[in-house]
């Protein structure tokens, strides 16, 4: 036996919403039920809609049940997140605190970095002090910070700046504005601070660098360089990324650098050390052979 449709509705009410409507399925399948109202058989229904008789059943339940926002297409709710809201305040945490080199080891190997960075990642004032706190059920074991942590763009938003050249590019030299503020990463353990969880604690002491380009772009850099060098040696060495780039393409297509397949790091470590004296080797017989043809030509040109 069919299954009616609800009473509440008729058929001019469902041709008007489908009139109404900008998604074309439920507009097709409302005129279906339309003319169900007004005495067409589920099989003419069926051929009005394209569908099959199960498939006009299936409108009829949906119908009845939500109205005619029950024939529109829902997003399936597919598989249960396996995240929770702790996993996601983590996550979120994670992100919005930007890489942290001493995390991932490099100040532990004794290596100096100068990395980019977002312009949301905390940072404190270099002189900030760790301070007992009270709470409400009495003194807080936890030390916290007698400053508050803010972004690197806020950081250095009174900072000074001044426009560096630190290289020649091959169309003209390459400038842009620096400022530098010494300051302490929010990279220590997390806490709950002023009501906020993962709150990170002030880690060491580096260096926060702002770049203002011409187009208007913004950059933050962090480095743990040491606290006398200078503005100019920062970014030089900052911007020295390029080179790195350019050198590693030259160490993969000329001498193989990416064909390791070893396991350990120190392997690693010496097949790269290899592969740069071979491309150090390379370089100087290039160099050579370039200024030998200098001075040939140089020659000629005085005795002619």
């Amino acid at each position: 036996m069919a299954i009616p449709l609800r009473s509440d509705f008729d058929a001019s009410q469902l041709r008007a919403v489908a009139r109404k409507t900008k998604n074309a399925p439920q507009a097709r399948r409302l005129l279906a039920l339309a003319a169900i109202y007004e005495g067409a058989s589920r099989t003419e229904a069926a051929r009005i809609g394209g569908v099959t008789l199960q498939i006009v059943r299936d409108w009829v339940l949906k119908f009845n049940a939500q109205g005619p926002d029950g024939l529109i297409d829902c997003k399936p709710p597919g598989q249960p997140s396996r995240l929770t809201d702790a996993h996601r305040s983590a996550l979120a945490a994670m992100i919005e605190s930007g890489p942290l080199p001493a995390v991932h080891g490099l100040s532990a190997l004794g290596l100096l970095w100068a990395v980019g960075t977002v312009r949301i990642q905390k940072v404190y004032p270099p002189d900030v002090r760790m301070v007992a706190s009270t709470t409400r059920g009495g003194p807080r074991k936890t030390l916290v910070p007698d400053a508050g942590a803010v972004s690197a763009a806020a950081m250095l938003a009174k900072a000074s700046w001044r426009g560096i050249t630190w290289r020649r590019g091959t169309k003209r030299p390459l400038r842009a504005k620096f400022a530098t503020l010494r300051v302490r990463v929010a990279d220590g353990p997390a806490v709950q601070l002023g009501g906020h969880a993962a709150q990170h604690l002030p880690g060491t002491v580096v260096w926060l660098v702002g770049e203002h380009r011409s187009s208007g772009e913004r950059k933050y850099y962090l480095s743990d360089l040491p606290s006398d060098t200078t503005l100019k040696q920062l970014a030089s060495l900052i911007k020295a990324r390029w080179v790195c780039e350019h050198a590693d393409q030259h160490l993969k297509e000329e001498l193989g650098l990416d064909h390791f397949e070893g396991r350990s790091w120190h392997g690693l470590n010496r097949h790269a050390m290899l592969k740069l004296i071979a491309h150090l080797f390379l370089q100087h017989l290039r160099l050579q052979a370039a200024s030998s043809h200098f001075l040939t030509r140089s020659v000629t040109v005085l005795t002619d």
